[in-house]
């Protein structure tokens, strides 16, 4: 499992740099001044518009129908995400009456939710780890010589990576 588990090890050190960025950055943002959260927001924009043409360029070049779809899944949620927060959020805060108040109530709220959603999807992606991991031990467990599990990557899966 050898090549698996490299997968695996790259993917947990690109979600370990992705969080100490994150934590880094809200950790600074709370210390900026206004001008500067603003120019961080910005700067936060682009970034996520890099982002969302990659994981469309990843859709149209994917060789999984199912992971297509997946990436598909995920761009509509974060669409209508965003659509809640730009469009909604505040109307659903309705008993506070200042405007500009209900604002930052309304996008606090979202910012919680969006980081619960954030460990939703980490233990959603440790199932899926799992899941890949037995399916890999089967594999190798029906394609060792001995039959007894010693580790030989399944042909199928090793051409898939």
């Amino acid at each position: 499992m050898s090549i698996q588990q490299g997968i695996f090890s790259a993917k947990l050190l690109e979600l370990e740099k992705q969080y100490k960025k994150f934590q880094a950055r809200l950790a600074t943002c709370q210390q900026m001044d206004h001008d500067t959260v603003r120019e961080e927001i910005r700067d936060m924009e682009r970034e996520w518009q890099e982002s969302e043409y990659m994981l469309r360029q990843s859709i149209i070049g994917c060789r999984s129908r199912a992971v297509g779809e997946l990436a598909d899944i995920q761009l509509d949620y974060l669409k209508r995400a965003d659509d809640i927060l730009e469009n909604e959020m505040t109307d659903y805060m309705s008993e506070i009456e200042d405007r500009t108040e209900r604002k930052a109530e309304a996008m606090t709220l979202y910012a919680e939710f969006s980081v619960d959603f954030a460990v939703q999807a980490m233990n959603h992606a440790l199932r899926s780890a799992l899941k890949a991991i037995d399916a890999q031990m089967d594999c190798d467990e029906k394609m060792s010589p001995r039959g007894d599990g010693t580790p030989e990557l399944c042909r199928r899966q090793e051409e898939r990576i």
